[in-house]
């Protein structure tokens, strides 16, 4: 198996069949069939070595790659620009939590996105989490919206469909609330596979309840 071999270069092979896939796809914009049918084969079989290996997340998100499953979903990825520091003190206190994230942080009303995409690595290739969507619902991202319900329909729908994983980041539940946003979300907390990251300062106590009775939530102090 190429995976025992002592000098297998699993990144050099990932290499090889991304840049095959992108040479086979402007093959096929350019109506050559033939060569594009050429490097389709040369692409596989370099995936069936990759398959074969003994890294198999790797194989897993190569193959999503390869379908286009890493294109950005439009309003998840507006409501991803939600700029903020990777916190080394959240960092270290999330990093003990199981997996998949059904989190609350109690007592934490900082934006925790950037901390999140640092623990979960979201650039690694070898990442469950690989090139994983963080979508934020606070005052800052919705503000941009005029009809912030509509954003949230249409982002439930997007993830639906997503290839890569979604994980929900949920602040500022007193502006959800007022917004008529909060109930919806929390429909879509209860739900078992929705995986979320919950932040709550101070002021949000009187939401606390609420997201503390979705099922398998792992609640925690933050700062």
């Amino acid at each position: 198996m190429p995976s025992s071999e002592p000098n297998f270069d699993l990144l050099g092979l990932v290499k090889q069949i991304v840049d095959l896939n992108a040479e086979f796809c402007r093959e096929v914009a350019a109506k050559q069939y033939a060569r594009a049918a050429a490097l389709r084969d040369q692409r596989e079989a370099l995936q069936q070595q990759l398959n074969q290996s003994r890294n198999p997340i790797v194989a897993k998100n190569v193959q999503r790659l390869l379908q286009g499953g890493l294109t950005r979903a439009p309003i998840l990825s507006l409501l991803e620009q939600d700029e903020s520091a990777v916190d080394d003190r959240l960092l270290h206190l999330v990093r003990r939590d199981p997996l998949p994230p059904r989190w609350l942080l109690d007592g934490y009303g900082g934006s925790c996105r950037a901390t999140v995409a640092k623990l979960l690595n979201v650039d690694a290739l070898e990442s469950n989490y690989f090139q994983a969507q963080l979508p934020v619902f606070s005052q800052t991202t919705l503000s941009k919206a005029t009809k912030p319900m509509e954003w949230v329909a249409v982002a439930i729908r997007e993830a639906a469909r997503e290839m890569s994983p979604v994980v929900w980041i949920i602040t500022e539940p007193a502006y959800l609330a007022e917004r008529g946003i909060l109930d919806v979300l929390l429909q879509l907390l209860r739900v078992p596979s929705t995986q979320f990251v919950i932040c709550l300062g101070e002021t949000d106590a009187p939401f606390a309840a609420s997201f503390r009775e979705i099922s398998g939530v792992t609640a925690m102090g933050g700062k």
